[in-house]
């Protein structure tokens, strides 16, 4: 199959109202993505890529720097909110991770390059349910990062249009209350496609 089918079909996915539907739609879509990328040897889309091979596997070992850098700054919001009292506090790159910011700038740019639109896959809401289902299809399939402070990372099973997830560290860490934790969990509400945020 000539790699310009393989867009043809994702653009036909695309031009729908709402172009991803479903899990199997995502890993679908993920794999012809990853089908192109390999047939062009195209290496600027590592993310895209690992989310790829990451959905495919039961569980994933290997890292490339993008993540390695994005699981970190994970170890650090998740302290830094564990060690606030009550909770307070905004933990930026938990929430850019559990909604996919940093995946969907990536996609921005496969798209374009290959021509195919970016108007509804993008747009707020459906980027928020892609999102959502894209953790769910990850969900109990862990991330070990061999990163500083973490074990592993994984998204947990919850509610279409929420995320969560949890960061398993290799020790303790203080809270707040001055109690160990042996883990972080965090879930973010992304929101349905009923909702007009």
């Amino acid at each position: 199959m000539a790699v310009d089918s393989i867009a043809d079909k994702l653009g036909k996915y695309l031009a729908k109202d709402i172009p991803i539907n479903n899990e199997a739609e995502v890993l679908y879509f993920l794999i012809e993505i990853g089908k192109i990328l390999e047939r062009d040897e195209n290496i600027k889309f590592p993310l895209i890529k690992f989310y790829r091979d990451w959905a495919c596997h039961p569980r994933k070992d290997g890292m490339i720097q993008e993540m390695l850098d994005i699981v970190q700054k994970i170890y650090q919001d998740a302290k830094n909110h564990m060690q606030s009292p009550h909770g307070l506090g905004k933990p930026v790159a938990i929430l850019d991770f559990t909604s996919g910011d940093h995946l969907k700038k990536q996609m921005k740019m496969f798209l374009a390059e290959y021509g195919l639109s970016d108007d509804n896959l993008l747009s707020d809401k459906n980027w928020k349910w892609f999102a959502s289902m894209l953790c769910n299809v990850l969900a109990e399939q862990p991330l070990y990062p061999k990163s500083e402070g973490v074990d592993h990372v994984e998204f947990l099973p919850v509610v279409q249009g929420a995320v969560g997830v949890k960061v398993i560290f290799t020790g303790v860490e203080k809270g707040w209350d001055d109690k160990d934790y042996e883990y972080y969990q965090f879930l973010n509400y992304l929101g349905s496609l009923s909702d007009d945020s």
